[in-house]
């Protein structure tokens, strides 16, 4: 984290502090092992909805920690 901040960088840590951060980020761990055995039984389809928020989520994760 301290070359982090000394080289401007704003990463979740930084700005929110470590417990704080672990915790927002949490879920982008959980989730998609949650999401393995409906998407095994074929619940989960390009058209349920479910991708579309496993790609939020991911693009979220990639875009708030820059």
């Amino acid at each position: 984290m301290d070359g982090d901040r000394r080289g401007g960088c704003r990463t979740l840590p930084i700005q929110f502090g470590v417990t704080r951060a672990a915790w927002m980020i949490s879920p982008s761990f959980v989730l998609p092992f949650l999401m393995i055995p409906p998407g095994v039984a074929g619940v989960l389809t390009a058209t349920s909805g479910c991708c579309s928020a496993g790609a939020f989520m991911t693009a979220y994760a990639c875009t708030s920690a820059t």
